[in-house]
């Protein structure tokens, strides 16, 4: 779900890219990593460095999959009965300069809804972000030598 006033989306990231492949962020909730592979080894030796990878992810009720290259990397759970299951899917570059990406063949199986599954209409919307001022005080304020 996109944050209200921002460019952001909130919810689930599964992540590419050297020292992420494997890994599953929570963007614009609980800003951590939520979970990594068992076998990270095997995760990055899958990974074609400069030529095309397949990354498959399946998102059925509060599990999450991921294979690289056919590969196990993500297998996570979602206990917290306050974070919403639905959501929007998104292909996402990280700021810091300009980025190519390049996506082909596609797939999204649409599965039904898990029964009873939290969404965002019941646990409610993302936060809008702070307002800049609130944080470079805050920021200001922590950089004080006492």
């Amino acid at each position: 779900r996109r944050v209200p006033g921002s460019t952001e989306m909130s919810g689930y990231q599964v992540d590419a890219g050297d020292k992420w492949w494997g890994k599953l962020y929570d963007e614009s909730r609980r800003n951590k990593v939520i979970a990594e592979s068992a076998d990270l080894a095997a995760v990055n030796a899958a990974v074609k460095s400069g030529d095309w990878n397949e990354y498959r992810i399946r998102a059925e009720g509060p599990r999450i999959r991921s294979w690289i290259n056919g590969v196990a990397a993500i297998d996570y759970i979602e206990t917290d009965p306050n974070i919403a299951l639905d959501g929007s899917i998104g292909i996402q570059a990280h700021g810091g300069g300009k980025v190519l990406v390049y996506a082909k063949d596609i797939v999204i199986e649409e599965l039904p809804p898990t029964p009873g599954a939290p969404t965002w209409e019941k646990v409610g919307l993302p936060k809008p972000p702070a307002p800049k001022q609130a944080k470079e005080k805050k920021a200001a304020g922590n950089s004080r030598a006492l």
